[in-house]
């Protein structure tokens, strides 16, 4: 009679047992909600400065390296431009042009100032300018425009430099054919190599000395769980060379190299990550199952008077939920306060 009486499919009925269950257990409560704030605690912690050392250590690199590609074939073609941006193993992909050196405009032209180079603008925002800090401006767009970093600007006396300014050089192209070029100082920015500096060009002025044709330097970036090797060996079969002498240059990525030096790669982050996840799992496990070794007579009184086992399930989750909810907004306020 009692079976029929009681609507099993009530969710108020539900609510209402989870609700006046949960008070007669608060030692239990008290228990689970510290191993959850622990376990959330702990992924935070753990996650939290894993990543951060990570990245910090990416962004040393590509500032060390002078830039963020991880790859670049030099004398390219479009062909093999066009080729690479198909790949999908291959992430990003930019061409740069190397015109040549500039000195500074003077008898004896003694003093190298930088190297002169134009940059696409994939080049420019995928790979260069994350590995320059403190950009003033923008990318030359003008035809007399140049970006210069502040190591070339104090080669050339400028210690407060301005938009607009006039720079004086002589850009060769080649070995013995050079000319003085006077451009307009449309930014800089500050550059943490040891290698010669380099001033950006516009894609007009590239047309003025007639090199738009190349050669280019492609630079491209392979997908971070590729490393150098795989990846050279891949290129190499799938890219037409231009000859034979023709080589393509691959180091691991940025992201590839820190993941490697924190955590000794990325099989090593998987297995930590499920380790690390399967303890906090256990923790609350264990102590949920030792707590409901209690509940075994006061489970049975509910089966008795009718409550279905999905019914006693749903109440344990609700119980669960409101635990792992009050638990998080704990962190949350907790990190606030200390923030």
């Amino acid at each position: 009679m009692l079976h029929k009486n009681i609507p099993n499919n009530n969710k108020d009925i539900i609510r209402f047992l989870a609700k006046n269950f949960a008070g007669t257990k608060k030692v239990r409560n008290t228990i689970l909600f510290c191993s959850i704030v622990i376990g959330i605690v702990a992924i935070t912690m753990v996650f939290g400065i894993s990543f951060g050392k990570i990245q910090a250590e990416e962004i040393r690199l590509i500032r060390e390296n002078g830039t963020a590609s991880s790859g670049r074939i030099e004398d390219g073609t479009e062909e093999q431009y066009a080729k690479l941006k198909q790949l999908d193993y291959i992430k990003q992909v930019g061409k740069s042009i190397f015109v040549g050196e500039a000195t500074e405009v003077s008898e004896n032209n003694a003093k190298t100032i930088c190297d002169i180079v134009w940059a696409d603008s994939e080049s420019w925002n995928d790979f260069l300018r994350s590995a320059h800090t403190n950009v003033i401006g923008s990318y030359p767009q003008k035809k007399d425009e140049i970006l210069l970093s502040e190591r070339a600007l104090k080669k050339l006396g400028i210690s407060e430099p301005e938009q607009g300014m006039e720079i004086n050089l002589d850009v060769y192209k080649g070995v013995f054919e050079h000319s003085k070029e006077k451009f307009e100082l449309c930014g800089w920015y500050t550059d943490s190599g040891n290698e010669l500096a380099i001033g950006y060009i516009s894609h007009d002025k590239i047309k003025e000395l007639k090199l738009e044709k190349g050669p280019y330097t492609l630079l491209f970036s392979q997908s971070d769980h590729l490393n150098r090797s795989k990846t050279e060996e891949k290129l190499y079969q799938t890219l037409p060379m231009k000859s034979a002498d023709q080589k393509i240059y691959v180091s691991d990525t940025a992201q590839y190299t820190a993941v490697s030096k924190f955590a000794g790669g990325y099989e090593m982050v998987i297995l930590g990550t499920i380790g690390i996840l399967c303890g906090i799992y256990f923790l609350v496990r264990n102590v949920l199952w030792i707590s409901m070794s209690d509940d075994v007579q006061n489970l049975g009184l509910l089966h008795t008077i009718g409550a279905t086992e999905r019914q006693i399930t749903k109440m344990y989750r609700k119980q669960m939920r409101s635990l792992m909810l009050k638990g998080s907004v704990f962190v949350d306020k907790f990190q606030a306060w200390i923030e």
